[in-house]
């Protein structure tokens, strides 16, 4: 809110630039295999640290948890499952980025590492699925390209929703990553780029209507009918 005031004071002084986009589409193999092969190694030291069927175990009971925040996965006593969790995070959107040919530059390794460290800490494969494909639908729709960097980005930076699926199901998650790439490619020039996490920005906005609309439905739904 801050970067709102201040980028509108600069244009006034006729001292604020343009936003521009630098966008490397150069290939890499350092950068190409950065992301499976850290996590490879959280996958392979999951394993090192319990069986595998004690990690599997672990992993689908991590898959239970909404995500809200504070909640460490760690503190659940299901070391490998957190790490497999991660491990997998990391190779499942890595894969997307593969599948569809997106580049494999700076933001996205920055936006792919991102989605690692909040595998200890709130997203997990069943709810972070939800809020992608809400967004995947939400470019399709509007007929933007998967791979350009605002809609891929959004793919990605989008997984700051999953407690929404996680804690209130499919639909909201559904619903609040389709709303997120219509919020954060226009929240950019609001700021102006002073604020670096522009999708954290529209994750902040959109949570805040989601979660006050489903809290209040939550609370105020009409008493449903015992049926035994």
């Amino acid at each position: 809110f801050i970067g709102l005031f201040a980028s509108n004071l600069l244009i006034a002084a006729g001292k604020m630039e343009p936003l521009a986009i630098t966008w490397s589409e150069e290939f890499s193999l350092p950068l190409f295999l950065v992301i499976p092969m850290f996590s490879l190694l959280l996958i392979v030291t999951a394993f090192f640290i319990e069986k595998p069927k004690q990690g599997f175990q672990g992993l689908l009971e991590v898959q239970k948890l909404s995500g809200r925040l504070p909640y460490d996965f760690f503190d659940t006593g299901y070391t490998s499952g957190t790490l497999l969790n991660i491990g997998l995070l990391g190779l499942v959107f890595w894969a997307y980025l593969i599948l569809i040919g997106a580049p494999i530059n700076g933001p996205t390794i920055g936006a792919l590492f991102t989605i690692i460290a909040f595998g200890g800490f709130g997203k997990t494969l069943k709810n972070t699925f939800p809020v992608v494909l809400g967004v995947i639908l939400s470019t399709l729709l509007f007929g933007k390209s998967l791979v350009a960097p605002g809609p891929l980005l959004a793919t990605l930076f989008a997984t700051t929703l999953a407690p929404i699926a996680g804690q209130f199901g499919f639909i909201a998650g559904l619903l609040a990553g389709f709303l997120h790439l219509v919020m954060v490619e226009v929240t950019a020039s609001w700021h102006g780029g002073l604020d670096l996490y522009n999708n954290g920005f529209a994750g902040g906005l959109t949570a805040s209507l989601f979660v006050a609309i489903l809290q209040w439905y939550k609370t105020n739904r009409p008493e449903e009918d015992f049926i035994q």
